[in-house]
């Protein structure tokens, strides 16, 4: 479809690496009853539904879905007695939608 060409070409010069981890190594990272999943999960779905999205055209950027994510998860962990920090690494590669 056309849609689907515009995406391709879009997309073709976008590369690189980027790294979302629940936390650090020696951190602990939750998952709970109440979010019904691990709480980065949940902070991305959420991101992904609504809270994370471009205005007016509903596409996410891959940095802010991150970015939302690394500031939402602290939050959620607090609201069950717990400490957790995501840790983003782009290493190579721009952001994209």
């Amino acid at each position: 479809t056309t849609d689907q060409r515009r995406a391709i070409e879009f997309l073709k010069d976008k590369s690189g690496t980027h790294i979302l981890m629940g936390s650090t190594a020696d951190a602990p990272s939750y998952e709970a009853s109440r979010f019904g999943q691990g709480l980065l999960t949940y902070s991305l779905l959420a991101g992904l539904s609504g809270a994370a999205l471009q205005k007016p055209s509903n596409l996410v950027d891959v940095r802010t879905l991150f970015d939302y994510a690394e500031k939402e998860v602290p939050n959620l962990a607090k609201d069950i007695g717990g400490i957790q920090r995501p840790t983003i690494a782009s290493p190579t590669g721009k952001t994209f939608v």
